[in-house]
């Protein structure tokens, strides 16, 4: 069944889970909708899921390479290109101020480069939580929202 894809359902519902409905119809309301939310609304939304990334995924290193069938852990690649992604789209939107952006682009380039070279380091971890709670912290700023809004 398709859901009733409305502002409520966009601020509290991501994208992927419209579309796992498999109606496109629904996917084009969603963006339809998405699109009318204001920065502040983005904000919100985007400070759920950011404390998803941080609060939601295994902290551990385990001695062997873990794969997406062995739960969400942070030291996955996979993690890396969902955070920085989410980040450089509310940079692209303009959700971040300038200075927030440049601050996200830099620790993106700094753990790209070292992830090429390497596996997943207790720093890289480290470094992207940082940049995940200072963008958080950025949104509720300078948006003013407060917790019982985004929990």
């Amino acid at each position: 069944m398709t859901p009733t894809i409305d502002k409520q359902f966009v601020l509290n519902h991501n994208l992927r889970d419209v579309i796992r409905t498999g109606s496109q119809e629904a996917v084009r309301e969603y963006m339809q909708v998405f699109s009318q939310l204001t920065p502040r609304e983005k904000g919100i939304k985007a400070i759920r899921q950011l404390r998803f990334y941080d609060s939601g995924y295994i902290e551990e290193i385990p001695e062997t390479i873990v794969h997406s069938t062995n739960g969400n852990y942070k030291c996955r690649s996979g993690w890396f290109n969902t955070v920085f992604w989410n980040l450089e789209a509310l940079a692209a939107e303009g959700i971040l101020d300038e200075s927030q952006s440049k601050k996200v682009l830099a620790v993106q380039t700094d753990i790209n480069k070292r992830l090429q070279t390497s596996l997943t380091k207790r720093e890289d971890i480290d470094e992207t939580n940082a940049i995940l709670r200072e963008t958080i912290e950025h949104l509720i700023t300078r948006y003013q929202i407060k917790p019982e809004e985004f929990v």
